[in-house]
């Protein structure tokens, strides 16, 4: 999944850069958000899971805005 603008990437997002599989993410970052629902394809209760996790907190990303972020990446490729 590729990263936000460097003007907005968080702490995990920049240690991601510099290392693919370092396993951080920020549940506030919607790209974090999205990289960690991609990284549990194919298994859909595990993303499942992962988007019930992240929408529990009122200032994580919602789960649109997580699936819209995933679907955004999806037609860059």
């Amino acid at each position: 999944m590729e990263n936000p603008p460097a003007a907005s990437v968080c702490p995990a997002c920049h240690a991601t850069q510099a290392r693919p599989h370092c396993g951080a993410y920020n549940l506030r970052c919607v790209a974090c958000c999205a990289r960690l629902v991609v990284s549990a394809r194919p298994l859909r209760h595990a993303q499942e899971g992962l988007l019930a996790c992240i929408t529990r907190h009122p200032e994580n990303p919602s789960k649109a805005d997580v699936l819209n972020a995933i679907k955004h990446h999806a037609n860059q490729g």
